[in-house]
């Protein structure tokens, strides 16, 4: 028998936690195998405990690993985001372009409409002063006319009776 003065852990699991070592300095008498088998239930113990440390490294890898994932996930959807909000900016600019390009046209349709009124309005001014002429004097019929139609219209009735050589 050896006489030692050992620091052992306690025997029963249920009474302390799993990595605690309680140690009631005091001398013990154990035999060789007693020491050894003390020994091996530590052994164990440390084992069990490395075992469990192991898995929670493992877990904790693997929850690392899928939130890493889930991150590379998002970056690339927030990339496909900013892409399609580029292509969206690019189309808008192009909209407004077009909207530009059409206002334009339409300023230049209701040009061309007055325009197309005014000859109109000379051609009836023209057309009302030759049939006046034809009863009244010339200087008669351009009065007439510009009676008759708005001031651009004499300008039109000049042009008009030089086009048709009455003076």
């Amino acid at each position: 028998m050896f006489s030692l003065s050992l620091c052992l852990p306690s025997l029963s699991p249920s009474l302390s936690p799993p990595l605690s070592l309680p140690c009631a300095h005091s001398k013990l008498a154990l035999s060789s195998p007693e020491l050894i088998a003390a020994g091996r239930s530590l052994i164990k113990e440390t084992d069990a405990s490395l075992a469990r440390s192991a898995r929670v490294v493992a877990e904790t890898l693997t929850v690392g690993a899928r939130a890493a994932e889930e991150v590379d996930q998002q970056r690339a959807q927030l990339e496909r985001v900013l892409d399609d909000a580029d292509a969206v900016r690019e189309s808008l600019g192009r909209a407004r372009g077009l909207v530009v390009d059409v206002a334009r046209g339409m300023a230049t349709d209701r040009c061309l409409a007055l325009l197309l009124l005014l000859v109109a309005a000379a051609a009836a001014a023209a057309a009302a002063a030759r049939v006046v002429s034809r009863r009244r004097g010339a200087r008669e019929a351009a009065a007439a006319a510009a009676a008759v139609s708005f001031p651009a219209a004499a300008t039109a009735l000049a042009v008009g009776r030089k086009v048709l050589g009455l003076g």
